[in-house]
């Protein structure tokens, strides 16, 4: 399976600024979370709902790092990405871009790019 390199770089963001071992806080590369970042991509797209993401979520931790977290975190986690993959969907859907794509517009290029709220 060959990872979108924006879905990868969102995922990690949200992972690392969660930091869910504290691994990063006390000085960890920021590529930490990368093995766990790519297991959870591989399993974004085939997820079903943001709660069921937060399970999987949970799983990967529990498996690499044999201490599991708690739910309500993996599920603040989850949502954040989810969102993400929620918007990207509609933004192919209805205008036939990417969230990473890059477009000229009277001359100025511009990066699309989603917005949370």
């Amino acid at each position: 399976m060959v990872i979108d390199p924006y879905r990868f770089e969102h995922v990690k963001k949200v992972i690392n600024d969660w930091d869910p071992m504290d691994l990063l806080e006390i000085g960890a590369p920021t590529d930490e979370y990368e093995s766990e970042v790519e297991e959870i991509v591989k399993v974004l797209q085939d997820t079903i709902d943001a709660n069921e993401l937060a399970e999987e979520i949970k799983q990967v931790f529990v498996r690499y790092f044999s201490q599991s977290l708690g739910l309500s975190e993996c599920k603040k986690a989850a949502r954040y990405a989810w969102t993400m993959e929620i918007e990207e969907a509609l933004l192919f859907k209805f205008i036939g871009m990417k969230a990473s794509d890059t477009v000229r517009l009277i001359g100025i290029e511009i990066q699309i790019c989603t917005v949370f709220v």
